[in-house]
C-alpha cells in the first residue's frame, strides 16, 4: 500500500489557492453579467441589446433640441408615416452604416408591432431621396461628421452622425432608446 503524505501546510495552501481560483472565477463571471446589463434595454419585456453602453448614449447631443426630436418621434410612433427609408451615403463605411439601419430598423419593426401598426422600411441612397412627405427619413452616416450627433432636420428627416464606429454605435443607441422610452 502506497502512503501519501502531504505535509498540513500544503494542503492548507492548496486549499486557499482552490478558493482563490474559484472566487476569481466567480467574481469574473458576476462583474460580466453587469458589463452585459449595460448594453441591454428591456422594451416590455423583451431584452433588446445595444452597440453601445445605454449610459454613455445619453452624453450625445439632440439637435436643434429635444423638443423636435419629440415630436418627430410621435409622428413616426403614431403611424402618421407609412415608409420609413434609411438612407445611406455611397462614401461612408457601408458595413457599419448598414448594421446600424438594421437595428434601426429591428427596433422600429418591434415597436410598430406592439402597436398593431403597419411600416414599410427600406434603404434609400443619398442622392435619390426627395425628403418629401408622407415619408420619413433616418439618414444614418459616419462621413463628414464633425461629432457624433442626432440632428432633426425635419420632421420628417432624423441625421444619424458618428465621427467613428464607436461614435455611431452611441448616437444610434441614443435615438433608439429615445425611440424605446417614447410612450
Amino acid at each position: 500500500m502506497i502512503k501519501i503524505r502531504i505535509k498540513l501546510r500544503t494542503l492548507l495552501i492548496a486549499i486557499i489557492l482552490l478558493v482563490g481560483i474559484i472566487l476569481s472565477i466567480y467574481f469574473y463571471n458576476k462583474f460580466q453579467e453587469e458589463e452585459k446589463k449595460e448594453y441591454i434595454f428591456n422594451f416590455e419585456g423583451i431584452p433588446i441589446v445595444m452597440r453601445a453602453k445605454i449610459k454613455d448614449s445619453y452624453s450625445i447631443p439632440i439637435f436643434p433640441n429635444e423638443d423636435f426630436l419629440n415630436y418627430s418621434a410621435f409622428l413616426l410612433l403614431s403611424g402618421a408615416f407609412k415608409n420609413v427609408y434609411m438612407v445611406f451615403n455611397n462614401s461612408d463605411n457601408l458595413g457599419n452604416v448598414a448594421l446600424q439601419s438594421f437595428q434601426i430598423t429591428y427596433v422600429l419593426k418591434l415597436i410598430f408591432i406592439k402597436k398593431n401598426l403597419e411600416i414599410n422600411i427600406s434603404g434609400l441612397e443619398f442622392s435619390q431621396a426627395n425628403f418629401s412627405l408622407p415619408n420619413y427619413y433616418i439618414f444614418v452616416k459616419n462621413t463628414n461628421c464633425n461629432q457624433n450627433f442626432i440632428n432633426v432636420t425635419k420632421l420628417n428627416f432624423i441625421e444619424i452622425c458618428g465621427v467613428d464606429t464607436k461614435g455611431l454605435d452611441l448616437a444610434t443607441t441614443r435615438f433608439l432608446v429615445y425611440l424605446l422610452k417614447y410612450k
